[in-house]
């Protein structure tokens, strides 16, 4: 039989490589991949310029709605002005302006969808 000490020595290793192995699983979860609805677009979204309040969505202004979340690539949520201009997202529209907005991990952006991304539109030289 072990001594006590080491018996307690045994119960922390076992402790410590359990929640070890809690925390490496939860990052993995987080690595999976995002579910999104299945009618929502993909798009370009765009800060809102000169501090304005709202975003730009495929090039035209598009109101933030009570409530809007716009999520990063690591799925957490954003400020607007912290998307960076032209970012390929998945985005949901209600409520007269833009509910909810996922910016798209370049694995989803090669990933087959239903929705196209709308062309771009270079604009003109002056």
């Amino acid at each position: 039989m072990l001594p006590r000490s080491d018996m307690q020595g045994s119960a922390m290793k076992l402790v410590s490589l359990l929640l070890f192995l809690c925390v490496f699983l939860s990052g993995a979860a987080h690595a999976q991949s995002r579910i999104f609805p299945s009618d929502a677009p993909r798009g370009y979204l765009s800060p809102p310029p000169r501090g304005g309040g709202n975003m730009l969505l495929n090039d035209k202004p598009v109101p933030l709605t009570t409530g809007a979340q716009i999520r990063d690539e690591s799925n957490i949520i954003v400020s607007p002005h912290m998307v960076r201009p032209d970012s390929i997202v998945k985005y949901k529209l209600e409520y007269g302006g833009l509910h909810r907005a996922w910016i798209l991990t370049p694995q989803e952006i090669k990933s087959p969808d239903t929705y196209k991304l709308p062309t771009k539109v270079k604009p003109a030289n002056d």
